[in-house]
């Protein structure tokens, strides 16, 4: 069922592109997946655009063009270099921050902390010292945001 190499699945990929087609039953249920809402939550006005301004950067990203026309999702030149410019502090953080899974060590991620086999720990002063340097992953996401709020 698989092809058997990469240049089959390219031919395999490109044949399905050919086939796609998104009406709009299906383009209003999959928006909100792309947007990253989550049903029965919804946030105030301005936060909820930019939350879905910043779940569409990256969904519409990663699209193949076939889809982002087929889902009548706007991609220009100044949405690609934010979303170059997203990948690249993304792929800077991923270098820079430790390892989190698979730790012995403690790791704080949104004030939760747990040891690394994903049970809750007790707060102590030398589990703050331990993770301190995982939480730069949280400090890195907040200036994200505030980047991305700028664009």
């Amino acid at each position: 069922m698989w092809p058997p190499d990469r240049a089959a699945f390219d031919r395999y990929w490109q044949a399905s592109l050919a086939k796609v087609h998104i009406d709009d039953t299906v383009r209003e249920y999959l928006y909100p997946i792309a947007a990253g809402r989550m049903r029965g939550v919804r946030l105030p006005g301005p936060l909820q655009r930019r939350s879905d301004d910043f779940s569409l950067l990256i969904t519409t990203g990663f699209l193949p063009q076939r889809f982002r026309d087929e889902m009548r999702l706007p991609w220009d030149a100044p949405r690609q270099r934010r979303f170059d410019r997203l990948m690249a502090v993304l792929r800077t953080v991923n270098r820079l921050a430790p390892r989190l899974s698979g730790s012995s060590r403690s790791t704080c991620c949104c004030g939760t902390w747990t040891a690394g086999s994903g049970r809750a720990v007790r707060w102590s002063k030398s589990r703050v010292r331990a993770t301190r340097p995982h939480c730069l992953v949280l400090i890195t996401t907040i200036i994200f945001i505030k980047l991305c709020s700028v664009w």
